[in-house]
């Protein structure tokens, strides 16, 4: 008996075109090796972007049954080649940049844009990365870490405290042997190390900061097409819960990167409001993120 094998071919031509779209994540991947000024270094690097969003974006990383499609997670990573030694070892940065959907609104929020400056890792060309939580390796390791802590994110706008789960397997990766003799992973003079992260997010001193994150999405952002002065309140709300913890502990590397993330957001989102809720939360702002005033200054 004759197989009809058109319909097989289709399918795997359609399988293989597909975006690397998994149950969490909607990922796009760019590797800018511009940097580099031997070709054979960046022929070295081809095809480490597919690697990564397929690493990424087809693996299971949860078993929360809300992600369906409209409620991906998008993410953005652009991996900045800066050096190359012995055409296998590459030194660069990272950002990372991740969203969600407000719901029942067109618009996105930003839940984390972060630029991760210390970054090394070995490529082969055509190597696969694998997904192995007990033993480090720097690039996928590194990858399972962020990914974890923007699952957490994601889920603490959604439920109080709600990301822990996810922090605690970021924390884990995080001081997994190997990684202090590996750039980017213990604490750097910058205070951006990705164990001082990981520990401050999971600190309950910060806990009110975590409070203040799910206000302001679930009780502010989702709640915007149904009532925009309640939704207003959990905004002031938040950011009020936010500034006390700045108060109290000043200098958070999460109340920095939150607003990182929020300082273009807000006066877009507020712009329509009156002006005597606009100027309450400018009071907020000037206090909270003073090194953003200058973006508040449509609020007035």
């Amino acid at each position: 008996m004759k197989t009809n094998l058109l319909p097989i071919v289709l399918f795997l031509t359609l399988l293989v075109s597909l975006p690397a779209t998994g149950q969490e994540f909607e990922v796009q991947v760019t590797v800018n090796d511009q940097k580099l000024s031997n070709q054979s270094d960046r022929d070295n690097l081809k095809g480490l972007d597919q690697a990564i969003r397929e690493f990424v974006g087809l693996q299971k990383w949860t078993d929360d049954p809300t992600f369906s499609p409209e409620n991906r997670i998008q993410l953005s990573l652009i991996l900045m080649i800066e050096t190359s030694s012995m055409g296998r070892k590459f030194t660069g940065q990272l950002f990372i940049g991740a969203s969600r959907k407000i719901f029942k609104m067109d618009k996105p929020t930003t839940l984390f844009r972060y630029s991760d400056k210390n970054v090394e890792f070995d490529y082969y060309p055509g190597t696969q990365l694998v997904h192995n939580e007990q033993t480090f390796d720097p690039l996928p390791s590194l990858l399972n870490y962020y990914v974890y802590l923007i699952l957490g994110i994601e889920a603490d706008s959604y439920e109080p405290l709600g990301g822990t789960l996810y922090f605690a397997r970021a924390h884990k990766i995080a001081t997994m042997p190997g990684t202090s003799e590996s750039i980017g992973w213990v604490s750097e003079n910058t205070g951006e190390g990705r164990k001082l992260a990981i520990d401050e997010i999971l600190d309950t001193k910060y806990q009110n900061f975590r409070n203040g994150f799910f206000k302001y999405h679930y009780d502010g952002l989702d709640v915007l097409h149904l009532n925009p002065d309640v939704a207003f309140e959990g905004i002031t709300d938040a950011l009020r819960l936010i500034q006390e913890v700045n108060q109290k502990y000043p200098n958070s590397l999460w109340r920095r990167r939150f607003f990182e993330s929020k300082y273009k957001e807000i006066p877009d989102i507020l712009k329509d409001f009156p002006t005597l809720q606009r100027l309450t939360v400018y009071s907020i702002l000037s206090k909270a993120d003073p090194s953003h005033l200058s973006e508040y200054q449509s609020l007035k």
